[in-house]
């Protein structure tokens, strides 16, 4: 028997979450935990790597180390193997890939510091302060 919450069921017997999009078909099925990060944002777990889904669509998939979520300017950093990528949630647009320079986000003054450099995030883009 399924639980379904927004786009995700939870299934008694195995214990484990399935997440369905928005036309009810499987996005990704058999993972052990889920945590609301937004009204449609979702970071998802299994076999210790994590991943996202948005709005019941994958938008990475569960192999990071660590997902961390900003609030104030919707962006999420990803770490796999200490590399890391940083990805809009709403569009799910990728805006850094697999790099080895950290990314961070300074949650006071939302600014991204990335390669040596001071970024903003506005329009889709980001911009070099």
């Amino acid at each position: 028997m399924f639980t379904t919450i927004l786009s995700l069921g939870y299934n008694e017997q195995n214990k484990k979450y399935t997440a369905f999009s928005s036309n009810g078909k499987i996005t990704v099925k058999d993972f052990n935990n889920s945590k609301n990060l937004t009204t449609k944002l979702y970071k998802i777990t299994k076999k210790g790597k994590a991943g996202l889904i948005y709005d019941g669509n994958l938008i990475a998939d569960v192999k990071y180390d660590i997902v961390t979520y900003y609030r104030n300017v919707k962006l999420i950093i990803l770490v796999k193997n200490s590399s890391y990528s940083l990805l809009d949630h709403k569009t799910g647009k990728t805006l850094i890939k697999d790099s080895k320079d950290r990314i961070t986000i300074n949650s006071a003054t939302n600014k991204i510091k990335y390669n040596n450099k001071n970024y903003f995030y506005s329009s889709g883009k980001l911009k070099e302060e």
